[in-house]
């Protein structure tokens, strides 16, 4: 093991802020609930949608109430520390990212005005002494710019891998409980114990608000994901003794599911020819769900592969000299899972329409021909390459 445990604090400080956040989100879940309806912060039934019927959101914003007092009781009890000398680095980012997404579920925000405050906020959050730290091999200036785009693009990136993978009753939060207990673990080791409480208080409140998620009564709404996404992009710089660029493996292992699903999501949107930030449903739980299981049996398989994950990253931690061959069983979760939902049999049969359409000629017909769907081809073809490939005469092998 390469760390040891840090200042000392009463392990009952850690269980009475994991224990004391739950039941705080869970008594308080319910009148968020009732105060969203009241402001109009519904979440409607659509097509483009996989839950029936009119559901509140904004639940998310019953994590503020437990951040702040978490927060607090963090400043009153327990000693300062390198990552809280400015204590406010973290709290006026957290309080951005909340404004961020009271302000979209209420009203509505397109991605561009996302993204400034997202990006805006990160480089506030940087300034005020939270992000990577960057070995000194070239001009100070550059290393310092080069930690500032490191630090907004993770920051972002996280935060906004939470909301999209925010798609299924209890999925994002259950993701959340199991990621922040995996970064207090990481904190609490290489002696960010404030940080380890904090993020015990979180996964305490988030567990609080699944238990009325999970059953489909509250979403979380961006306020929420967004929340969420923030917190564990922090709490992921420092699972390690320094912020390094080389630490960030533990991180990535522990945020696989957000992560992974975002990398398909923009590499399926790329490839068929789609605006990056035009939703669809084809992620990661939309897959697995037409696999044939039902959207409780897709949450609980979602949140298995998520703790194989987490518990890599748990060895990550405990056994930094195994980071390298860790990573290489990680590589091939991820592949193994990525098969099993069909995103390698989405690319061969891409690259294989993509083939066939090449080999079309227009004066000759079709040399080969596939029976698909119109809506089933990744991207615009022209109408007589693709009546050609609609054409029910032969099947593809």
């Amino acid at each position: 093991m390469s760390a040891t445990p840090g200042y000392g604090v009463h392990s009952l400080s850690y269980i009475g802020a994991f224990a004391g956040s739950l039941l705080i989100a869970w008594l308080l879940t319910p009148l968020v609930g009732k105060l969203a309806v009241r402001i109009g912060a519904i979440d409607r039934e659509s097509h483009a949608k996989v839950h029936r019927g009119n559901v509140p959101r904004m639940g998310g914003l019953v994590f503020l109430p437990v951040f702040l007092l978490a927060f607090l009781a963090k400043l009153i009890f327990m000693p300062p520390q390198p990552l809280f000398s400015r204590p406010l680095s973290v709290l006026v980012g957290a309080l951005g990212i909340i404004g961020l997404g009271i302000y979209d579920d209420l009203k509505g925000a397109n991605a561009r005005h996302k993204f400034s405050v997202q990006i805006a906020v990160a480089a506030l959050v940087w300034f005020l002494g939270v992000g990577f730290d960057i070995e000194q091999v070239g001009p100070p200036l550059l290393m310092q710019a080069i930690s500032l785009g490191l630090t907004v693009f993770w920051i972002v990136l996280v935060t906004n891998a939470f909301n999209l993978i925010d798609g299924l009753d209890g999925l994002a939060s259950g993701l959340a409980v199991q990621i922040f207990l995996v970064l207090a673990l990481g904190a609490y080791l290489h002696r960010w114990e404030g940080l380890c409480f904090l993020l015990l208080a979180l996964a305490g409140g988030v567990g609080g608000f699944w238990f009325h998620n999970r059953r489909g009564t509250i979403f979380l709404g961006d306020t929420g994901s967004l929340f969420l996404g923030y917190c564990a992009a922090i709490g992921s710089l420092y699972c390690a003794p320094q912020a390094r660029i080389e630490h960030l493996p533990v991180g990535i292992a522990a945020l696989s599911i957000p992560l992974l699903d975002t990398a398909l999501s923009v590499w399926r949107r790329f490839r068929n020819g789609r605006p990056i930030f035009e939703g669809d449903l084809d992620h990661m739980h939309h897959r697995v769900i037409k696999r044939g299981f039902s959207k409780r049996r897709a949450t609980s398989a979602i949140l298995a592969f998520s703790a194989i994950c987490n518990g890599l990253a748990a060895l990550m931690i405990l056994r930094d000299s195994w980071t390298v061959p860790i990573a290489m069983v990680l590589a091939v979760v991820w592949a193994g899972f990525s098969m099993w939902i069909g995103y390698f049999k989405t690319l061969a049969t891409m690259l294989r329409i993509r083939h066939r359409i090449t080999a079309f000629s227009p004066d000759s017909g079709p040399i080969s021909l596939v029976r698909l769907n119109s809506s089933a081809i990744p991207y615009p073809l022209p109408m007589n390459a693709r009546s050609s490939l609609e054409s029910p005469c032969s099947q593809d092998p």
